[in-house]
Order: C-alpha cells, then structure tokens, then sequence
C-alpha cells in the first residue's frame, strides 16, 4: 500500500505441484483517477515494476514474485472488508 496508485491489494502465498506455499503473490485494484493524475500510461507494467523494487528490500522469503492486476474492486463484506474466501488464488 506504499504505491499511492494501489487503491486495494491482497497477498497470499502460492502453491506449489506438491501443494506447499512456495512463493508470495499478489492482486492488486488500481485506481484509474491515480493513474491519470500521476501520468502513468501502463499501470500494470509500472506496478509490477514498483512492486519489485520495493520488495529487493526485503529477505527473499517475504519478496512477492507474482502480481496479478485486477479489472474490477474486490468483493466486500458489508463492513468494507475484502472477502479473501472469495478470491481466486491460482491466478
């Protein structure tokens, strides 16, 4: 959430073949109005390359090597909580 053009994201670990969590992903909902207002052409280009720049600052095992850019907000609970039961996670 330190990407001021991030308006919603989620993190979840990916599973490998043998059903182990083997590395961090993410799905992130990018604020058009942001985007527009910051000049970004591309943003899923620009994310993904923010988001590795801001993870070679963490240890390895905490560095999220997928991203997946959403087209639409995520679905909410009526207390404005994402539903993380509802996401789609082999994406």
């Amino acid at each position: 959430m330190k990407i001021p053009y991030i308006a919603e994201v989620i993190v979840y670990g990916m599973k490998n073949e043998a059903g182990i969590e083997s590395k961090l992903a993410c799905q992130v909902f990018l604020s058009e109005e942001k985007l527009q207002e910051m000049g970004i052409g591309n943003g899923e280009e620009q994310v993904k390359k923010d988001i590795a720049e801001l993870c070679n600052e963490l240890v390895v095992y905490k560095r999220v090597t997928h991203v997946v850019v959403r087209d639409k907000e995520f679905e909410k609970t009526t207390t404005n909580k994402i539903k993380r039961d509802k996401i789609d996670t082999s994406l």
